[in-house]
């Protein structure tokens, strides 16, 4: 790692480096010996805390024209560029947020998205200003259904992309399918859309007593 980040001087581990192992056997001295000839000094996080405590310097919070991030974009209609957002930006976004999704500490939100994607960004801090639960998926974009199925989150934020090949998977499973389950498929859906679409908007849903049980539940348990 320091060979590739010759300016890295410190590295902060969240997990304390000593418990009950023998002399020698803890993380402490092991990371150590790691970064021996290295330049480098290992904390844990506990130990940046009383290092933080014994300077004894007023707590200084940000003001709303501080800078927040330098948020990398790809730059769609010209060269990849930062863009510099301060904390009355990310205060606004995640307000409309948290209000216009619901959040709330009850959700458990699946993560896969680039951490330098701005929209990542928000859903995460969005997740926890709620006091949601965040989980991320295990790396293979691939396999990205397994993890939604084992975590079970009630919240999953994508792109435009992954949306299509979920309609698609379940267009071929339910009203694209052959035979009896498709036509029932085509029945239900056309039924719910219309109930949807009711003029009398007081009564307009998309919930049906029979359907739901012995279609959508079916449907919804399969994502």
């Amino acid at each position: 790692m320091k060979s590739r980040l010759p300016t890295l001087k410190f590295i902060v581990c969240l997990d304390p480096l000593d418990g009950n192992e023998q002399p020698g056997l803890s993380k402490r001295a092991l990371l150590k010996e790691m970064a021996s000839g290295s330049e480098l000094t290992i904390y844990s996080l506990n130990e940046v805390e009383e290092l933080g405590a014994s300077l004894n310097r007023p707590y200084n919070p940000p003001s709303p024209e501080d800078i927040v991030t330098i948020n990398y974009t790809s730059g769609t209609t010209g060269p990849p560029k930062g863009v510099v957002l301060l904390h009355k930006n990310a205060i606004a976004a995640l307000s409309v947020s948290v209000i216009v999704t619901k959040w709330g500490n009850n959700d458990v939100t699946l993560s896969y998205l680039p951490l330098a994607h701005i929209m990542e960004r928000l859903i995460e801090q969005a997740s926890f200003w709620a006091g949601g639960a965040l989980g991320y998926y295990h790396g293979e974009i691939l396999e990205l259904v397994d993890d939604l199925k084992t975590l079970r989150p009630t919240a999953f934020v994508s792109v435009p992309r992954l949306y299509t090949r979920f309609a698609g998977a379940i267009r071929t499973a339910t009203v694209d399918a052959p035979g009896v389950r498709g036509a029932l498929s085509r029945h239900i859906l056309s039924t719910k859309l219309a109930n949807l679409e009711n003029p009398d908007t007081a009564n307009a849903t998309e919930k049906h007593l029979i359907y739901d049980r012995i279609w959508t539940r079916k449907v919804a348990s399969a994502l």
